[in-house]
Parts: structure tokens; sequence; C-alpha cells
């Protein structure tokens, strides 16, 4: 493992290992000259630390929930720091040499270095007694513990002395992921991204975590439930809070002729609605979902009923799942739904925006309803047609007061026209108005890389530039439309990479997310993003 991954990237039963250290309290206590010489009689403290991993064996960007247990097994006590931050250093080390390959700890993320330093706390832990800290090692590591065979060990100071336990098998895997949804939240500052990893034997788990700043790789991922035995999920959805005051996050996938959601907060789990077996055909999760301040969260899953496309409505409380009356959307069957919701003073509304083909030209369309399912205008508008091939399409999930506008973002092309008396492809970048108040079309052309383009990728948030992703081949690049840049080099060896977005905020920030099979969960921030630590 080189040092360059590590700088970038900065249930089961337990295994217990522990490695004893006997200090004298007499010398660490009453011989404050080093002379020899103590008052009193001779006590020994014997410390053990054993650290108590929930698995050994995780996958690329997962957390590593573990306990560390100070146990004190001699006669005499002795103090330890429990805070502010933990008082043990984790080595990561290579099991075929004992190299260390990364040194991490909850003290080399915490604070910053214009925060003044926090006083240090300490518990006594009498003889008989241990002390447990709680923590995620993993965490400590932008993007997570990277694939790879290690041995994990714990050290700390104790005022009994050193302690350093014996070294524990780890085995990181990439996530096998087959589904990947992000978007911000504008409500917490954050970001929430969710995902399915197929393990070794076939069964599906479900994944997600809510960022604790806006940068997309600023935490690890928890495990939240084994959803399938076999077989794979057809769709994932996340659901966005429409508030400051929904707590938790809810997200939904379909499976087997069913609908699940599980709602968590943090490492937690909190509820589980049972899966509830879908009357469609050909369904796909209408992306984000919607959390609500009573704790219940809002889906869409468009298929086909009765031989005609709609989109229902499904509600996630608790232990339950509940389907409301399905929408007519008055077109074929699009690949992919889009959902935004307003709100305004007479209340809100959910807009839901797709593209379809007819008549040969490439449309946009637009349907209003309410939270019940019931739509509020009899047939989808048309807000955007046109002869080029649709490359993506997003829109911001929420008329946020911190949102730039109500805009569909669409990418189209490329097509060929005529500069300097030569033949140059072009893509263009439009955004298009929800409402005749919103503005008129805007329409950036931008031109080509010049090689050859697997995907594209843009956001529905505008950071501020209009951002473009590109894949050709194995490097990824990077545009602006409006003021245009150049293509710029954002990522290398992405060839394999899958799920290309941009997860993107209001205020600025922006980044690459993608799948690449050798690592898991990829990220590639703005080159130019100045450090948000």
């Amino acid at each position: 493992m080189s040092g360059q991954l590590w700088r970038s990237l900065k249930g089961p039963a337990f295994l217990v290992l522990c490695f004893t250290v006997l200090a004298s309290t007499g010398s660490c206590h009453n011989d404050p000259e080093g002379d020899g010489s103590q008052e009193g009689s001779q006590a020994m403290a014997t410390v053990e630390l054993n650290l108590d991993l929930q698995r050994t064996e995780i996958i690329s960007g997962e957390a590593l929930l573990l306990k560390a247990i100070f146990a004190n097994t001699g006669s005499d006590p002795f103090e330890l720091r429990v805070g502010p931050v933990s008082p043990v250093v984790y080595e990561l080390r290579s099991p075929e040499d004992g190299q260390v390959i990364a040194v991490v700890s909850q003290e080399d993320v915490a604070g910053s270095a214009d925060s003044p330093p926090l006083p240090e706390w300490n518990e006594e832990v009498a003889p008989g007694a241990s002390e447990e800290i709680e923590e995620d090692p993993a965490s400590y590591v932008i993007g997570g513990f990277p694939p790879g065979r290690y041995q994990l060990v714990g050290r700390a100071s104790t005022g009994a002395g050193e302690v350093e336990s014996e070294p524990v098998d780890l085995v990181v895997s990439p996530a096998k992921i087959h589904h990947l949804v992000s978007t911000f939240c504008p409500y917490e500052g954050s970001m929430a991204l969710a995902f399915d990893h197929t393990d070794r034997s076939g069964g599906v788990w479900i994944f997600d975590h809510d960022t604790e700043r806006e940068q997309a790789n600023a935490g690890v991922f928890y495990r939240r439930l084994r959803a399938l035995d076999s077989g794979s999920v057809d769709d994932l959805a996340l659901a966005v809070k429409c508030s400051s005051e929904s707590e938790g996050r809810w997200v939904a996938w379909i499976g087997r002729q069913s609908i699940s959601a599980i709602q968590s907060e943090g490492s937690d789990s909190l509820e589980l609605a049972k899966a509830l077996t879908l009357e469609l055909t050909d369904y796909r999760l209408v992306k984000p979902g919607f959390q609500r301040d009573d704790g219940s969260a809002l889906f869409f899953v468009a298929g086909i009923k009765d031989g005609k496309a709609v989109v229902q409505p499904f509600v996630a409380r608790e232990e339950t799942l509940s389907a409301g009356p399905a929408v007519l959307l008055g077109t074929e069957l699009p690949k992919e739904i889009i959902a935004r919701r307003h709100e305004d003073d007479e209340g809100g509304k959910l807009q839901l925006v797709w593209s379809g083909t007819v008549d040969g030209r490439s449309r946009i369309f637009l349907l209003e309803c309410t939270d019940e399912g019931v739509a509020l205008s009899p047939q989808p508008r048309e807000i955007y047609a046109t002869d080029q091939a649709l490359r993506a399409l997003e829109m911001a999930p929420l008329n946020h007061p911190d949102s730039s506008g109500d805009w569909v973002h669409a990418l189209y092309g490329p097509v060929e026209r005529k500069r300097d008396g030569r033949e140059v492809a072009f893509i263009t970048y439009v955004q298009i108005p929800l409402s005749m108040e919103s503005g008129e079309v805007l329409e950036h052309e931008v031109p080509m890389p010049a090689d050859p383009v697997d995907a594209f990728a843009i956001s529905g948030w505008e950071a501020g530039d209009l951002v473009i992703l590109a894949r050709t081949g194995k490097l990824l690049l990077s545009a602006t439309a409006g003021s245009f840049s150049e293509w710029r080099p954002l990522a290398e060896e992405v060839g394999t990479a899958g799920n290309l977005q941009v997860a993107a905020t209001p205020d600025g920030y922006w980044a690459g997310v993608f799948v690449d099979p050798s690592v898991g969960v990829r990220y590639a921030p703005d080159p130019d993003a100045p450090d948000r630590r």
C-alpha cells in the first residue's frame, strides 16, 4: 500500500486480543527525581489494552466500530486520559513484515489549528475495573480505509506507562456496488450517500452515511442491513430532508417485486419499514425521496400499471410502508425521473421531471402533484425540446433559499459546428426554467474533449459554476459551462468507473463521485477548492 494513497484518502463474533504491560506505580507517582527511591510499599499496576472489533472484515470506506478496553488487573489504580479525544493511536501494519503502513488517531482530526486546545480530563481505573472507549479509527482517514490486508494495533500512554495491544488481523475488501446515490442536504449542510454492496456469498447489503461537513468524502459508510440473501437490488434512493426539523435519514430500495426502506442516524439504525409488494412492472425509483417533519419519508416508484406508465407514492413511517394512488404520466415510461419539492406561500407541491423522445425530438416534461399523489394538471407539460441527444439531466431537489433558482439542468449533444473554418464538436449545457417566473431558457455551448467520451455528469445544484464531468478512457475531466474553462484532468485510472455524478453545494463546493471496481467509492474533488476542514 503506497503512502500516496493514504495521503490522498485522508453483529458477528467479536475478536479480542490483548498485550499486558507491567509498570511500577511507585516509580511513576513517587519517584519524581527518577533515582529509584520510593516511599511506602512498592505496588504494581497491570494494564491490559484490548481491541474489541465488531467486524474484522469490512469493505473500503466502511466504518470500523470498536471498543478500546483498558483493564486494570493489578493492585493499584492508574490514571487514563479519556478526553477531549481518545488516547489511543492506531497503527495499520503489514501482515507480512510488520511494517507500519499508516498511523491514525482522533487527535489528528480533532479541532483545527485556529481552535484553542481543550482541557484534558482523566479517569482513575481502580484495580479489577476497566475503562471502555468506543471509536472508529476508519473515520480518521478521509474516505475510510482503502482495500488491503492489515494488522491493527492500538497504543496509548497511561498513568502506569505505555501499553500496546496485540495485532488484530483486518481485511478491507473493495466494495462491490451496483447502485450509488448521493444528494446535498441544505438544511444540514451535509452530503448524504448510499449504495448496495454484494458480499462474497451473494448477499446484498445497504450502506449509507451523512457527512459531518459538506465534502462528499468526509465520513465513512455504515452497514445498515442485509437486504437480500441473493440476487440484486433493482434500484435505490435517498430521502432529502425538507426542513431542519426532520431527524435521521431514510433510504429506500426495490427488488424482488417489493419496496423496502430503513431510517438511520449516525451509526444507529432506527426504523426498518417492512417490505411492501409492488403492483407495478418495469419499476424504478424516482430520485430523491423526501423526508418530512413528522418523521416519515415520501418515495415515488415509476412503472407500468394496466399497460400505462404511472408514478405511485409510498410513505415510510416507523415500521410500515403504505401506497398511495398511482398517477398517470401521460407519456411512455421514461428511463429515469427526477423530483423536486417546491414550497411557497400556498403550500408545497412535488415537481416530477423526465425526458422522452416524441416525433424524433428529445423533450423534457414536467408533472406537478401533491404529496398524496394527486396530479395538479391532467397532462404533463413540455418545458423543452431539441433535436440533440440527452446526455445528463439533473435538478436541485428543493427550492431552498440557498438554491440558485428553479431550474432543470440538462446536457445535450454533441453537434458539429464550423469554427474558424473547421468542424468542431460541441455539447450544449441547458438551464430550463420550471416556471415562467424563473426566466428564459439558457444555452451554453462547450467544446467536446479531444478524446471520445464514455460518460458525462452534471449537478442540479449550481456550485458557483456549471460543472461538467466527462470520462474519456482512463481519465476523468472537468470543465465549466457559462464561462467555459478548458477541460482539465481530475482523476486517473477511471476506465472501468461507473455511477459517475457531481456532488455539489450552492456555496461553491463540488467533487466527482464514482464507483471504481478495484476500490469502491472514489472521490475527485475540485482542484481549485479551498481547504474546508
